[in-house]
């Protein structure tokens, strides 16, 4: 919902009433993972990452104005358009997950070599479309299509996809 630096626990009251007797209840439970002492500490023992909470508040602003089911419509128009041109060349671009856990805000695949992978995300860099780079213990290529994200900004990437499967099948 935010940018790092956040979390966020919604905590039954029934959890923080404790038998302070009970030996289990009462042993060496590291502060970060005490519900009590946040609830003691009015949620905030240490100084608040307040930059990251302003963002959460626009980021929750802005899923109230639209409406969760408008904001899952849109990610998963975005995610099917880039999901399409994978499952459409699936000898170029190899999707790294099964359909059914695929991600719609994290889409991976790989091409069929290393050295195309590295021109795509050179050519995307061109095109302004950066972080493409898949982790370094997976490689292959990552796009990210977060809340953020326009519609429009999946379109380009995948005619960009287009062009590069024309260009280098």
């Amino acid at each position: 919902m935010g940018p790092a630096g956040v979390s966020i626990a919604i905590v039954r009251k029934d959890l923080l009433e404790r038998d302070e007797s009970d030996p289990e209840v009462t042993r060496n439970i590291p502060s970060v993972l005490d519900w009590c002492y946040f609830d003691g500490a009015a949620s905030m023992p240490n100084t608040p990452p307040t930059f990251s909470i302003y963002v959460c508040g626009l980021v929750f602003k802005w899923v109230e104005k639209h409406g969760l089911e408008t904001i899952e419509k849109i990610r998963n128009e975005r995610a099917d358009m880039v999901y399409d041109v994978i499952d459409a060349h699936p000898d170029f671009f190899h999707g790294l997950v099964d359909k059914k856990y695929r991600s719609a805000m994290n889409l991976v695949f790989t091409l069929p070599s290393a050295e195309l992978e590295s021109k795509f995300i050179a050519e995307a860099a061109d095109l302004n479309m950066i972080q493409l780079k898949g982790h370094r213990s997976l490689g292959g290529i990552r796009v990210s299509l977060y809340n953020a994200m326009p519609v429009e900004g999946a379109k380009a990437f995948v005619a960009f996809m287009k062009q590069f499967y024309e260009n280098n099948h």
